[in-house]
């Protein structure tokens, strides 16, 4: 539900030659809707992404609450802020605190995610000092996020940093500050033993000290807790512990380890085995994917009351995806947890839990339901956002930047330098050579340096390749698996970001997400110079800024039924675009809160889309939850067919009950609200391979409208089918017809059917062809007889059509023709503006509309918009300007929407400062208006500066998803995360 009425929108009218309106800066507030979480539990709340945990000896919990920017203290299960930073960007929890440690005089000391400083405060939160930490030697990866560091401090005045990257353990001396290689070799990976300069590890994560000075390291490239001496020995005293992050000890010195969330979890005892283990409970076999839901998820935050004055030896948890502190005790026992309800993981059969395993993108289905990309799952989610199935991929998408699902139901999802594919018979292939580069080609050829987001348009990919700076195009090769990749935007070298680019010398930054709307406009988020482009994928438009200074790097776009445009970013925002203005829809910084929308909170919000109902659907992907704000625009032109993705739904394993005549009438009274074009389509089952003209005692599967008889499909229905199995189909349509003109008209009617088919008009029969499968090879194949009928007039229309047996491509056409003869060249498909679900109110003979009137309009850099209001007798409009390049053989079709239809003319940068006319046409059965002449003159366009940014020079979001190179055998890949799945090891 809307919270506020719409706000009217205030009309500019103006001269066009004398006004351009600048690309938004800084955005408006949108007004509110309501924001409610559909599925998933769980999500941030006293915590965010905690990543380090200590008990102090006076038996207070401090926790690294990196996304909050705070450390918290927790003192008999309450939860308090006791330090805070305050970042340059709050989308950057780089810049917040990631490992954390007390000592004996009760002070904290904390580290930054990077490890480039270290904190110092009393026990009263007072900043005593900040170490800036300092390499005498060329790190392998400067500024990265160090995601298990380990901090901590020995009575010899040594802070101790472990540096997975370069694999070392790094000491700050307490006095002097000064940054030196306490053990390990710079860049050297191994399991060496021995004296401190000659010892190796391999990716270090967790760190502690014992009674005896002795530190402890949680060596997890190797498998292995590691002991370095106060004499400066390292040896190895335990292995193999697979997936050991964090390590701790208990006040006997007793030494424990934990493990990080691709082994489940589990918390070892050195010399003794696993206290704790739910390993049992995950199945990890496929690509290194958690299946089940493990008792905690962690990195190298864990602590034990040792160093009280009465030590509990209770072991404490940093949970980072469920976002609490879990609680063991020394043999095991789970005690309990600090924090909200566990979020993460996949639903086991039998429950009713609703978790994810961070969702990135989701999808309406023409049935109600939704699927869910989920890295290494697809989840079939119902209208009320209860978890269906379950769909795990045979190769995940983990973190994906780019995940869609075209007509047909193949999944695609870019990964690196490819894109995985899934077709819906369950087999998959790979687009794109691994080696990242530059290629046009099929699929083994062709080159991605960075694909990133994905959108669908007339059945094609589109592929915004952010490491080229290019948007390609992916066509599948008609009969194979194979597909063809093609460049269709972008120069691949960077020369700048004006407001206006020239199509052909179009240059980009970082092209990361892109949509594409129903009148085939691209729009691309450019991380590298945070902005919003436009341009046309039907029309040699210009490339042109519409939005920018969004401040974070974005995560996903969509569109609307009334091509609006919706985009997130990963700092917690969602964004709305509106006739080229931007406006803030709901978000600001890290969070977990619904409500209204000016106040509701997300965790780095992905996967945007428009359901049936126009309500926007926000994969909140750190949060593990689906979210849906109450928008109520126009529904996406992108749902998805139920039969046409049903592999991937429970309702494919349902037995073949049909629709209950309660059910029927629910959904004809629907549609037939919701419709005011078309004819009401019904699709029964049959078996029968000869069947009656009847449907007494078929099935009925599906009530839906059908806007014009006009489908070509292979092997498939024009109609979701959730209630009936697969079989021959009897499908019938009825409805009005208006007869086109004014007076006698004389039309033909034709069907083009490969099938039986049957048609009736007022009281005629007039093509009655139920028993062949289609007439002669020439479309179209059936002729019947002229009728002659009163234009304007409305007459009952009755179809039917009986589908060919399976295996042969279905196909059916509805034409008439102004020829008696049947000229097939003359021949037509009647248009939905004809057809109606319902019969209107009055006999009286349909006329001409009148024109369109109130034009209101508006220029936006290279973009004219513009409103009118459409009179009542009109049932279409459309806008055509040939000065500007707009045919009127290829006009703009708009849509009418409370008596106003609003049109957005594209004006190529070679039509500056000409002038010209908008020409606009409204139509009903009877025909068209004479056209609304609204002269223009365009003025010349004025560049602005362009940005002062690099596409290398990407905000600091990006980073929030490391990267981690692999090995298995001779093949190096590259994985979102910090850990290799199963079968790799790291390069």
């Amino acid at each position: 539900m809307r919270i506020s009425k719409n706000l009217k929108k205030s009309a500019i009218v103006a001269a066009i030659s004398s006004l351009i309106l600048g690309v938004s800066v800084h955005p408006a507030v949108a007004e509110s809707y309501l924001v409610s979480t559909l599925s998933g539990q769980g999500g941030i709340g006293e915590f965010a992404n905690p990543f380090g945990v200590s008990v102090s000896p006076d038996g207070s919990i401090y926790v690294a609450d990196s996304d909050h920017f705070k450390i918290k203290k927790i003192v008999n299960g309450s939860v308090s802020e006791f330090a805070r930073i305050n970042p340059k960007d709050y989308s950057n929890t780089n810049e917040s605190f990631c490992s954390i440690t007390t000592n004996n005089y009760n002070e904290v000391w904390a580290s930054d995610c990077t490890n480039s400083k270290i904190y110092r405060y009393d026990k009263n939160g007072t900043l005593l000092r900040t170490y800036v930490v300092t390499l005498d030697f060329k790190s392998s990866c400067e500024n990265c996020r160090d995601w298990g560091g380990g901090i901590a401090i020995n009575q010899y005045g040594g802070i101790f940093l472990s540096d997975e990257y370069n694999h070392v353990i790094l000491r700050v001396d307490q006095i002097s500050g000064v940054t030196t290689v306490y053990a390990g070799v710079p860049g050297s990976r191994g399991l060496v033993d021995g004296r401190l300069k000659t010892s190796t590890f391999a990716v270090p994560r967790g760190l502690a000290t014992d009674s005896l000075g002795n530190l402890f390291v949680a060596d997890l490239g190797n498998g292995a807790i590691r002991k370095i001496s106060p004499d400066g020995i390292t040896s190895t005293i335990q292995n193999p512990l697979p997936c050991i992050a964090g390590v701790a000890v208990d006040s006997r010195d007793q030494v424990f380890g934990v493990t990080e969330q691709w082994c489940g979890a589990i918390i070892f005892k050195v010399g003794q085995g696993r206290v704790f283990d739910d390993s049992m409970n995950i199945n990890s076999s496929k690509n290194g994917a958690v299946t089940g839901q493990p008792k905690f998820v962690a990195q190298s935050g864990f602590a034990i009351d040792a160093r009280s004055a009465s030590p509990t030896n209770k072991m404490y948890v940093a949970d980072i995806v469920n976002h609490s502190i879990k609680i063991f005790s020394q043999s095991g026992e789970y005690l309990g947890k600090i924090g909200p309800e566990d979020s993460y993981g996949v639903t086991s059969e039998g429950t009713s839990n609703q978790i994810y395993q961070f969702p990135d993108q989701t999808f309406p289905i023409s049935d109600g339901s939704y699927l869910v990309s989920d890295n290494f799952t697809l989840r079939h989610v119902s209208a009320t956002g209860e978890i269906l199935k379950v769909t795990r991929f045979e190769k995940g998408c983990y973190y994906s930047g780019g995940v869609a699902i075209t007509p047909d139901g193949t999944f695609f999802c870019s990964a690196g330098s490819t894109i995985i594919v899934r077709f819906p018979d369950g087999t998959g292939s790979i687009i794109g050579n691994a080696t990242a580069g530059r290629a046009d080609g099929n699929s083994s050829t062709a080159r991605f340096a960075s694909a990133d987001g994905l959108a669908v348009y007339q059945g094609s990919l589109y592929v915004g390749d952010t490491g080229n700076g290019q948007i390609r195009k992916v066509t599948r090769i008609a009969g194979t698996k194979d597909f063809q990749v093609t460049t269709v935007l972008g120069t691949g070298v960077w020369t700048g970001s004006p407001d206006v680019q020239p199509r052909e010398k179009a240059s980009f930054a970082s092209p990361a997400k892109i949509t594409i709307d129903s009148l085939g406009n691209l729009y691309i988020a450019d991380g590298g110079v945070d902005s919003i482009l436009k341009t046309s994928l039907v029309q040699n438009n210009d490339v042109t800024r519409i939005a920018r200074g969004f401040g974070s790097w974005p995560s996903s776009l969509t569109t609307d039924g009334e091509n609006n445009v919706y985009f997130s970013t990963y700092g917690g925002k969602i964004f709305k675009i509106k006739n080229n203005s931007l406006s803030l829809l709901s978000g600001d910084g890290y969070g977990n809160q619904v409500g209204p929308s000016q106040l509701a909170l997300f965790n780095r919000p992905n996967g945007l889309s428009v359901n049936l109902d126009g309500d926007l659907i926000v994969a909140d992907r750190d949060n593990n939850q689906i979210k849906k704000i109450a928008t109520q625009t126009s529904p996406s032109k992108n749902i998805l067919s139920a039969s046409a993705v049903s592999v991937y739904m429970r309702a494919n394993s349902l037995p073949s009950t049909g629709l209950t005549s309660s059910q029927e009438e629910n959904v004809e009274n629907k549609v037939t609200l919701t419709n005011k074009t078309g004819l009401i389509s019904k699709m029964y089952l049959t078996k029968s391979n000869s069947p009656a003209r009847s449907i007494d005692g078929l099935l009925l599967c599906d009530v839906a409208i059908a806007k014009s008889l006009e489908y070509k499909l292979a092997n498939s229905s024009p109609l979701s089918s959730p209630y009936c199995a697969a079989g021959r189909t009897l499908f019938t349509y009825k409805g009005y017809i208006t007869w086109p003109g004014l007076g006698k008209q004389l039309r033909t009617i034709s069907t083009g059917a490969n099938g039986g088919s049957y048609v009736k008009i007022g009281d005629k029969v007039v093509v009655d062809q139920w028993n062949s499968s289609g007439g002669v090879s020439n479309s179209p194949y059936d002729k019947s007889s002229t009728l002659t009928l009163e234009g304007g007039k409305q007459y009952p229309i009755e179809v039917w059509y009986l589908s060919p047996p399976a295996g042969t491509n279905l196909s059916l056409f509805l034409f008439w023709s102004t020829v008696a003869s049947g000229d097939r060249s003359t021949a037509q498909v009647i248009s939905e503006k004809y057809l109606s679900p319902l019969k209107l109110e009055s006999d009286e003979p349909v006329t001409l509309p009148v024109k369109a009137t109130s034009p209101k309009i508006t220029i936006n850099l290279n973009f004219i918009n513009i409103t009118v209001k459409v009179p009542a007798s009109a049932s279409s409009i459309k806008l055509f300007a040939p000065e500007f390049g707009v045919t009127a053989a290829k006009p703009i079709v708009g849509t009418i929407s409370d008596g106003l239809a609003n049109f957005e003319v594209a004006i190529n940068s070679k039509y500056a400062g000409k002038k010209g006319a908008l020409q606009i046409v409204t139509g009903n059965a009877a025909g068209d208006s004479s056209p609304l002449k609204v002269p223009v003159s365009v003025p010349k366009i004025a560049n602005k500066p362009a940005p002062k940014v690099t596409p290398s020079a990407k905000p600091q979001e990006v980073q929030k998803q490391p990267e981690v190179t692999c090995l298995k055998g001779g093949t190096k890949r590259i994985f979102d995360g910090t850990a290799c799945p199963p079968g790799y090891t790291k390069a």
